[in-house]
């Protein structure tokens, strides 16, 4: 049993981490750095040992540690999110400076780098990866292609993809493409912002059923030696364990659900 609480660990972490079951055809290595797996590894350990003390039931404390370990990648993963998001929202200001530098006669290229520089932090990378490209001696519109998936929000693929069309096509239009762009992207943005506080309350609700009966589980045991002795039996343990199974895929079924749908990488 407590072979199957860690893989039903494993699973969730991956999923909560990775964005998906993982598949043969489609395996890919979730995004997790050593920071998260310090903080998981010591909000379960910790959480293991406060409940193990309390309760002194050892599947009640495993059980409780697997639940910590994934709400610590489920924040862990929101913070990417939020920082995709974050990224994404600062195009359409991008998109504007870069206007009024071209309606003041600067070169399409120049503007961009000079943009980049301006606002700075995550343009940086995108600036000094296009500026080695450039140094190469290849073509700007190339330049823009050839950096698409630096950045980590899928949007940014599609501004620089239109930005390298803007390029070719030249002239008067490249106002109107940018103006076109600038005016999609406030529009999805919208959008966005609207799901994401409708789904709020969804994602609230998860975690309260996640939380509500593990801390009964753990005053009631606590407070109950009976229960205790009960739990520490095969049978109360297969009983945690089921219940550890259940809550564990009833709480990333909730998050899924209220999860909005990753935009494809079309560009790169």
């Amino acid at each position: 049993m407590r072979g199957m609480a860690a893989l039903v660990a494993a699973l969730a972490i991956w999923i909560l981490f990775g964005g998906g079951v993982p598949r043969s055809r489609t395996f890919k290595r979730p995004v997790v750095t050593r920071a998260d797996i310090w903080r998981t590894t010591l909000i379960a350990g910790a959480s293991f040992l406060t409940i193990l003390a309390i309760t002194e039931v050892p599947i009640a404390g495993l059980a409780v540690a697997t639940l910590a370990a994934m709400t610590s990648a489920s924040v862990s993963s929101l913070h990417r999110r939020r920082r995709n998001q974050q990224l994404a929202e600062r195009w359409p200001d991008f998109l504007a400076v870069l206007r009024t530098r071209l309606a003041s006669g600067v070169p399409l290229q120049e503007a961009f780098i000079a943009t980049g520089r301006h606002l700075g932090d995550d343009f940086d990378p995108v600036v000094d990866s296009i500026e080695e490209e450039l140094s190469t001696g290849i073509r700007f519109d190339e330049a823009l292609s050839a950096v698409q998936g630096l950045l980590p929000d899928p949007l940014s693929d599609r501004v620089l993809a239109t930005i390298a069309t803007a390029q070719t096509t030249g002239g008067s239009r490249v106002a109107e493409i940018l103006v076109g762009l600038g005016s999609s992207l406030a529009d999805e943005l919208r959008l966005r912002r609207s799901l994401e506080a409708m789904l709020t309350q969804q994602r609230l609700t998860a975690l309260v059923a996640l939380v509500a009966p593990w801390l009964l589980l753990v005053i009631t045991v606590s407070t109950n030696p009976q229960s205790a002795a009960a739990y520490r039996t095969s049978g109360g343990t297969a009983v945690i364990g089921i219940g550890l199974v259940a809550t564990s895929v009833g709480y990333m079924v909730a998050r899924k659900t209220a999860t909005l749908a990753k935009p494809p990488r079309v560009f790169t």
